[in-house]
């Protein structure tokens, strides 16, 4: 996330208030999951998720939200495809890419806004 002038801006939006929004690259490699977010606490959130490259052997991204060890949704993302998301109660996103070999890899963005429980 970074500052502009006269607001924030954050996933490429320009905004005067922007609360807890998350944006970062991803790498998954061979099959092998890999966590990229944990809350210690349930969130929901919107956002985007986006699998920029592929190499070849790479077929696509299983991209899964769960609370505990519980998938609560999960998106599979072939090589320069997005898809745009809100999930409701997870704490854990995993990446489990589907290769051959831990050589092939994808990378992407996750650009999203959770938003917590009141107690």
């Amino acid at each position: 996330m970074g500052c502009s002038q006269g607001g924030t801006a954050c996933c490429g939006l320009r905004r005067e208030i922007v609360q807890d929004c998350l944006e970062f690259k991803w790498l998954a490699s061979g099959s092998t999951p890999q966590t990229i977010y944990h809350a210690t606490e349930i969130v929901s959130a919107s956002g985007t998720l986006q699998a920029t490259s592929n190499t070849v052997g790479m077929t696509h991204v299983t991209v899964a939200f769960s609370i505990g060890s519980t998938a609560v949704t999960s998106f599979n993302l072939g090589n320069k495809e997005s898809t745009a998301f809100t999930v409701v109660g997870f704490d854990t996103i995993t990446l489990t890419g589907h290769a051959p070999s831990q050589a092939e890899s994808a990378t992407g963005t996750l650009c999203m806004t959770p938003r917590y429980e009141l107690f």
